[in-house]
């Protein structure tokens, strides 16, 4: 077994802690907002991303099979779970596992993390050989261990370093840049210098979650810190932070004037967000609930494509993180909870579900409830 300080250079957060906290609940009643000027397709580069609908990276749940199952039902643009620059670089195989891409995952981004250009220039050059077509940088990273290292959201209170993490990659790639921040380290006034040093850079977008590090997943996201960058760039700027529903979306769009729209969380607990968000912008209507049969037939490929690509074992282990928080807001979500933690095999798993889903009646699960 490598030593402690050995595994710690390529740490990643096993899950990520903001995909155990429950989405605020939405006011979704009444006619959706309209949009004066709705958003076309953001363009990164040559890479178009239409619907402008993203999906968060997110430790321990944005897996290839998540990413598959998101950009079918209408997410415009995926990334994979965050990955250590220096894990890339020193090769660890793991670190190149969580930053592999589908031949259909196109184009495919990965997201890397750390605090030296030269490395994270490296780490970029070795992605793109790899099939990266966009190279994401995780500036908004809360996690203790992340910001010990300087990196994630630590750089917010160094934007001479941050844009010299941006310069190191762009000198090493052909391909687009995009940097993940936040809305401050402790101040939302302190996106708007970073987000410039980033853009004098040539980060081709900048994605803006509107909480600060010392806010790590409590309160609400500023949309006025979100509005505040947008009004300072001219790259895009996608905005992030408490987007739970598709009228979330159009209002996000409306408050902030950002190009596109992130999801996080409320994804996970909810995969139709893109498709509801993907028709609202589109034809400012929203599509009919997904039915009990589609909501099995998710969790079901989710589970058979993680399996196909780690075995039944560990799909059965995923399972347990996933459903719970899928299957939250069901009745008995507790019971059911209780239930996953058991699962070994794909019997198991059918057993469990096949109990939710019986019959084909299954309620659409309450989002005021997802708490539970």
């Amino acid at each position: 077994m490598a030593p402690a300080a050995a595994r710690a250079r390529f740490y990643s957060p096993p899950v990520d802690p903001a995909a155990l906290h429950p989405p605020p609940r939405p006011d979704d009643v009444g006619e959706l907002p309209r949009l004066e000027h709705p958003p076309g397709p953001v363009r990164l580069g040559d890479v178009v991303v239409d619907p402008p609908l993203f999906l968060a990276p997110m430790a321990g749940f944005t897996n290839l099979a998540f990413r598959r199952i998101v950009r079918r039902i209408g997410c415009g643009l995926t990334a994979t779970e965050m990955v250590m620059a220096e894990g890339v670089v020193r090769r660890h195989e793991k670190t190149l596992e969580l930053a592999r891409l589908d031949a259909g995952e196109r184009p495919g981004v990965v997201q890397i993390a750390g605090s030296d250009p030269a490395v994270m220039g490296e780490a970029a050059a070795i992605l793109v050989d790899r099939g990266a077509d966009v190279i994401d940088v995780n500036m908004g990273c809360p996690v203790r261990k992340i910001v010990d290292r300087c990196a994630g959201s630590a750089l917010l209170k160094d934007p001479p370093l941050a844009a010299a993490i941006v310069a190191g990659i762009r000198r090493r790639v052909p391909v687009p840049v995009t940097v993940k921040i936040r809305a401050g380290w402790d101040d939302a006034r302190q996106s708007v210098d970073v987000a410039r040093a980033l853009e004098a850079e040539g980060a081709a977008a900048v994605a803006v979650h509107g909480r600060t590090r010392e806010q790590q997943y409590r309160g609400r996201a500023s949309r006025d810190a979100i509005r505040a960058v947008k009004e300072a760039l001219r790259v895009p700027v996608i905005a992030n932070g408490d987007v739970v529903t598709a009228r979330d979306a159009l209002e996000m769009l409306r408050d902030t004037g950002a190009d596109g729209v992130m999801i996080g969380r409320a994804a996970l607990w909810d995969p139709w967000v893109f498709a509801s968000a993907a028709r609202a912008l589109r034809e400012g209507t929203l599509p009919p609930p997904p039915t009990p049969a589609e909501r099995r037939a998710v969790l079901l490929e989710f589970f058979d494509e993680t399996a196909a690509l780690k075995g039944e074992r560990t799909a059965s282990l995923q399972m347990r993180k996933f459903a719970s928080l899928y299957l939250r807001g069901f009745p008995g979500a507790r019971r059911l909870r209780e239930r996953l933690q058991t699962l070994d095999t794909r019997a198991d798993f059918i057993e469990v579900i096949d109990g939710v889903f019986e019959g084909g009646h299954a309620p659409t699960p309450a989002i005021d409830a997802m708490g539970e």
